[in-house]
């Protein structure tokens, strides 16, 4: 078993514990929080805190933020959903850093009509000020067995009564994905996009995506990548391609590890841009969990590309 599969599995075993202490709780009143303390480059803290319960009918949520100089912003949100109409309020409640206060709300209603195949959803929101704005998406699907191509055709109308429109198709075959997508704007401006991801019969894979815009003009991003058993390294190469036909290529290289003694995780990236010129970062993540109190503490440290540190350190807890 690799050292990611091994830190995988512990992340896995992880979030199963937490359901478990979860489930053993009260069974009426779900919830969970999480607290974080974030350290940015020159020493400057702040705070994040998140508690969420399950309603009968859906969740609320409260955030609050907490950043240097004692400026602190919260967010109240609630969501309900209601089997009669088939309908999901969302609403949300701000309070920024000087006292300023605003509430938005959104509610979408969603219908499925089995004989054609059609998703409907319709959502209202209502700003701020107390103004409303309607948007309907309507969607089509199919699936053609005999090429493997799954099709979707959907249609989106804004507030104003203008409509865009979307045709796209996916189809695997032999182990190579494709993609294809046209789009026809409110003004009747058309633009389309394509991708092909394949795997490599040395190892690795090849993606090719491009798009063409209204005006015919097209760019293009090619990108190979494979992993390394010997180094344990993951590389990735991409080339670009402007509409003029000018070329520019990146590349990365990264390597991870899980430490089974002191359950970290660390994993470096080394980016090579166009110029030549390279940058360096890294990331180490622990976690632990505590059985006698229900709580899963993780720490990340992340190192940017001039050696700037951030750490953040979190806890969440039933």
């Amino acid at each position: 078993m690799t050292s990611a599969q091994e830190f995988i599995r512990t992340v896995i075993l992880i979030l199963v514990l937490i359901l478990v202490a979860v489930s053993c709780g009260v069974h009426q009143s779900w919830a969970f929080k999480r607290n974080s303390v974030i350290t940015g480059p020159q020493g400057n803290t702040g705070t994040t805190s998140r508690d969420v319960h399950a309603t009968g009918n859906g969740y609320s949520r409260s955030s609050s933020y907490s950043g240097p100089g004692d400026k602190n912003a919260n967010k109240t949100s609630t969501g309900s959903y209601d089997p009669a109409t088939n309908s999901w309020t969302k609403n949300n409640a701000y309070t920024g850093p000087g006292g300023q206060t605003a509430t938005t709300s959104r509610t979408t209603t969603g219908s499925y009509d089995p004989a054609t195949g059609t998703v409907n959803t319709q959502t209202t929101h209502t700003g701020p000020g107390g103004n409303t704005a309607t948007t309907s998406h309507s969607a089509d699907y199919g699936y053609d067995p005999s090429t493997g191509t799954v099709s979707k055709s959907s249609s989106a109308t804004g507030p104003g009564g203008q409509t865009a429109t979307r045709q796209g198709q996916t189809t695997v075959s032999n182990g190579t994905v494709s993609r294809e997508a046209g789009y026809t704007g409110p003004n009747g401006q058309s633009a389309s996009t394509s991708a092909t991801t394949s795997a490599n019969p040395a190892g690795g894979y090849t993606r090719t995506t491009s798009a063409t815009g209204p005006d015919g003009q097209s760019a293009s991003k090619s990108t190979t990548g494979g992993y390394d058993q010997t180094t344990g390294t993951l590389n990735r190469n991409t080339t670009y391609t402007n509409p003029a036909g000018n070329t520019a290529t990146t590349s990365t290289a990264t390597t991870g590890g899980y430490d089974p003694v002191t359950g970290a995780y660390t994993r470096a990236t080394t980016a090579t841009g166009p110029n030549g010129q390279s940058a360096a970062t890294s990331v180490t993540k622990s976690g632990q969990y505590d059985p006698n109190a229900g709580t899963v503490s993780t720490s990340t440290t992340r190192r940017g590309p001039l050696g700037r540190l951030f750490e953040r350190q979190t806890q969440i807890s039933k």
